[in-house]
């Protein structure tokens, strides 16, 4: 059985393929813009390498969001045309679950932020137990000052690119940032959330998938002064 998985919804651009539950290989490039143009390709690079084609992917998975508003109706109308094609299930991983699931300490606070601009971060609050990661606060946009509010009683790590934009600036004791490196989110280990989803039949159609914005673009809120 055979997944692939893509992700667009920040500065890289990274896909990922998976077959019988195994994390077969991943790719990604660090392209700021024209996501559209880089996408396409590592896809076929991927299948090419690994002398798969497109129709015998069994499942396509995407990062659907939060995220740039380009960046995600970029992976989402992607996969969907692809889901489509080939008459195949989707699966969807959001963005903040797969920063944090980088994180592989239990019981501490993980605290996933993703740079929304205009002085918000897209985050959430997560924790890894036994049975995996636990959804403590759903996904948000706030301010950075907002999201670091949380009690005093455990340990917190701050993880991904809204973390790294905010690192100067103070935290109580129990927080800590991660390494830089961690900042990205991996197709990889959407991928991996996405394998067990799948197991599970947690899949969508071309015709249901929906992008997870958060907050709706400039462009609405705009329209709407």
């Amino acid at each position: 059985m055979r997944l692939m998985c893509l992700d667009t919804c920040s500065q890289t651009v990274s896909v990922a393929a998976m077959e019988d539950g195994k994390l077969c290989l991943e790719k990604w490039s660090l392209q700021k813009t024209n996501h559209s143009q880089v996408l396409l390709p590592l896809i076929a690079e991927i299948t090419d390498e690994l002398g798969w084609t497109q129709e015998s992917v069994d499942c396509w998975a995407v990062v659907n969001g939060p995220g740039s508003f380009t960046g995600v109706r970029i992976g989402v109308s992607t996969v969907r045309a692809l889901a489509h094609g080939w008459n195949k299930p989707i699966v969807a991983v959001n963005s903040l679950e797969t920063i944090a699931a980088q994180v592989t300490e239990k019981s501490v606070g993980i605290i996933p932020m993703l740079d929304a601009r205009r002085g918000q971060v897209y985050a959430a609050l997560y924790e890894r137990n036994e049975t995996g990661m636990e959804e403590i606060l759903k996904p948000t946009a706030c301010s950075f000052a907002e999201m670091i509010q949380q009690p005093q009683d455990r340990e917190y790590i701050l993880i991904g690119d809204g973390a790294q934009a905010n690192k100067d600036s103070a935290v109580s004791d129990n927080m800590r940032f991660a390494a830089p490196e961690l900042q990205y989110i991996h197709a990889g280990a959407a991928a991996e959330i996405a394998w067990d989803r799948w197991q599970k039949g947690e899949v969508y159609t071309y015709r249901d998938l929906e992008p997870l914005y958060i907050r709706e673009p400039q462009a609405v809120r705009d329209l709407k002064k």
